[in-house]
């Protein structure tokens, strides 16, 4: 039926894909939500909304989860609180009166980077998370953030040609959908090549090409 379950000895709720709920089990407390304290034998639709993500199902009471924002609903037994609503008096519907403290993510990258190639080598691997963000923050995790050089959450082992490269990160807020973004340059400069032998005149020419801002000596023989 759904996405996802959370269920007690006494009742039981599923999530669809489409973001709605259904509950069944036990309702004598009004911890299923629809309104009433009559039992159910098979799921039924609680309510029209199609924005939940996650359910908790207590001790004859019911927390949920909705996306928008980190907002918190109860139903239920409410004897000592359970609910947060300020009072101890139980409800058969969903009460949504809490929400979750939803910080703005923030991202930081490193300052633009420079780096030399090896002699002869035309590129740059990255070495481990030297290009990574130095610090995010949010209500996150670290598999939504991602880079536009490799869409990848880090830039290891990535390689790098020479010139210079720009590098946007982005953190996604796993609650509010709200991003942050940083950037920074990546500038890799080729080694000058020592003295070169080569065995024709293509070869020479290819080689200024790769090397423009570079002097040293070509041996052609031909």
């Amino acid at each position: 039926m759904g996405k996802h379950y959370s269920w007690i000895s006494t009742h039981s709720f599923g999530l669809k894909s489409d973001g709605t709920l259904w509950a069944w089990g036990f309702n004598s407390h009004g911890q299923l939500g629809d309104g009433t304290n009559v039992n159910r034998s098979s799921p039924a639709k609680i309510g029209i909304e199609q924005n939940w993500i996650s359910l908790k199902a207590g001790n004859q009471f019911t927390l949920g989860l909705k996306s928008d924002r980190g907002q918190v609903c109860a139903t239920g037994n409410n004897g000592y609180g359970e609910l947060g609503d300020g009072t101890n008096e139980n409800k058969s519907s969903f009460v949504c009166n809490t929400t979750v403290i939803n910080n703005a993510p923030t991202i930081t990258c490193v300052d633009n980077q420079t780096r030399s190639t090896d002699p002869d080598v035309f590129n740059y691997m990255v070495q481990s998370t030297e290009f990574d963000p130095i610090a995010y923050a949010g209500n996150i995790s670290a598999g939504i953030i991602n880079n536009s050089y490799n869409q990848s959450s880090t830039l290891a082992n990535a390689i790098f040609p020479v010139g210079t490269t720009t590098v946007v990160w982005t953190v996604t807020d796993s609650i509010s959908n709200d991003t942050a973004t940083c950037s920074f340059d990546v500038t890799i400069n080729s080694q000058c090549p020592s003295d070169i032998y080569l065995y024709s005149q293509s070869d020479v020419d290819s080689f200024q090409y790769k090397y423009p801002d570079c002097q040293f000596r070509v041996f052609v023989n031909y």
